[in-house]
């Protein structure tokens, strides 16, 4: 009499999204999930790594039920994943094109206010330059602050494409967002998203752009200078 030994059956584990709100076989038989909203925190649905290996071993083996259970998991875990990337995708975006909505106007009224800081210096007697560019350096680092903190905004949207949850599907545009949540950004446009930097170093463009501003002013406040005979503006 020979001995054989029979291997126990592979338990196969089960797993769903625990966002999951509802699971509906169509006609075709698919199934289509539908899910609760994801936070901004929630992190992106994936199935275990020890299911992963069960499920991989079971079908290796020729387990009669592994490929049909493994289908609808990661079936599942796809749509989890889409509306995960949709839910998060949204939320980045929205806020940042709130937090613009705020800072532009105030950026835009800095700025005018250092421009006209700036024209002032025409009409500014010999004798009240150095209160006169005090206002002006003032007013730049005002509009200078702003800049880089619609630029930090700025960065968000304008990386979407290129952030953890762009390879999962297609998403929609920051316009398309700005127009279903009425949000107000006229007059902002987000910079190229390599004009923001990569990973390893970050750039302000909005600030790089009124730097440049500030630059071609002051060579003209040091060319007045010089042709007054003045080593510093107002002579002293």
């Amino acid at each position: 009499m020979t001995d054989q030994t029979t291997a126990a059956p592979v338990t196969l584990p089960d797993w769903w999204c625990p966002e999951r709100r509802t699971a509906t076989t169509r006609p075709d038989g698919t199934t289509e999930y539908t899910f609760w909203k994801f936070s901004q925190y929630s992190h992106k649905p994936h199935i275990p790594d020890n299911i992963v290996r069960v499920y991989r071993d079971a079908i290796q083996q020729g387990h009669p039920d592994a490929a049909e259970r493994w289908k609808r998991i990661s079936d599942e875990a796809y749509a989890a994943r889409e509306a995960w990337a949709h839910d998060r995708h949204r939320h980045d975006v929205v806020d940042s094109l709130r937090q613009i909505a705020d800072l532009w106007p105030k950026y835009a009224a800095a700025k005018q206010a250092a421009d006209d800081a700036y024209t002032a210096l025409e009409r500014t007697p010999d004798g009240f330059w150095r209160a006169a560019l005090l206002t002006l350096t003032t007013a730049r680092k005002t509009a200078r602050d702003l800049a880089k903190a619609v630029d930090v905004h700025g960065r968000t949207i304008a990386n979407g494409p290129d952030s953890e949850y762009s390879g999962v599907c297609d998403l929609p545009d920051w316009q398309h967002y700005a127009k279903t949540e009425k949000i107000d950004v006229a007059g902002w446009r987000p910079h190229d998203p390599e004009e923001y930097g990569d990973n390893w170093n970050t750039y302000h463009p909005t600030c790089s752009d009124l730097d440049r501003e500030i630059e071609r002013q002051d060579e003209l406040i040091v060319d007045a200078a010089r042709l007054a005979g003045d080593s510093t503006p107002d002579g002293r």
